[in-house]
């Protein structure tokens, strides 16, 4: 991930492809993502506040509906203060098929 800024904010529609160290958090500052992963047959969809821990899978996220900013912790690093992200937040993701999962 050396090649990967820690801070990403991506337009509507843009979209990142990240192969990360496993335990590597990425938390959504603003915005919502769209996340799916090779192994995971479910897209997830993450909110303001979310945070997932990656694994070793080839990871795409994408800026759905609009805007959104994350930020991509290293395993052991502390989370991002509360300030960071909007008052919105969420924890867990849906499959398109709507049932709540956790990543």
């Amino acid at each position: 991930m050396p090649d990967i800024p820690r801070l990403q904010t991506l337009a509507r529609g843009q979209a990142l492809t990240l192969r990360a160290v496993p335990g590597t958090a990425l938390h959504v500052l603003r915005g919502r993502l769209w996340l799916t992963r090779s192994g995971d047959p479910c897209d997830h969809f993450l909110e303001t506040g979310a945070t997932v821990r990656l694994d070793a899978a080839r990871t795409v996220v994408e800026a759905d509906g609009g805007e959104a900013a994350l930020c991509l912790r290293p395993p052991g690093e502390s989370a991002p203060r509360a300030d960071q992200a909007s008052a919105s937040s969420s924890t867990s993701t849906q499959c398109r098929t709507g049932v709540s999962v956790p990543l």
